[in-house]
């Protein structure tokens, strides 16, 4: 936003005394829209990796709730035997 901000077509409608919240809305939305949607793509994937780490080491839901990581750690006893279990719990 602050990098959007010191553009010159902001500048310049500031500078008309185009009120701030329609520079806001008409200006600046559209152009930090895509990037605040990539930014919560890419955390909702780390929330997933976080919940599945602290169910691994035990920390997570309670055994009835089946989760990632849960599944991943009682497959861990048969990865000797049937190593399929840890990528398709």
């Amino acid at each position: 936003v602050n990098s959007e901000m010191n553009k010159p077509y902001i500048k310049m409608a500031q500078l008309f005394h185009v009120p701030t919240r329609t520079i806001l809305i008409r200006h600046l939305t559209p152009k930090i829209i895509p990037a605040i949607i990539v930014l919560m793509v890419v955390d909702f994937g780390k929330i997933i990796l976080y919940i599945s780490s602290l169910s691994f080491i035990g920390l997570g839901a309670q055994p009835p709730t089946p989760e990632w990581g849960a599944m991943l750690q009682q497959g861990r006893d048969f990865i000797s035997s049937h190593p399929i279990m840890l990528i398709a719990p």
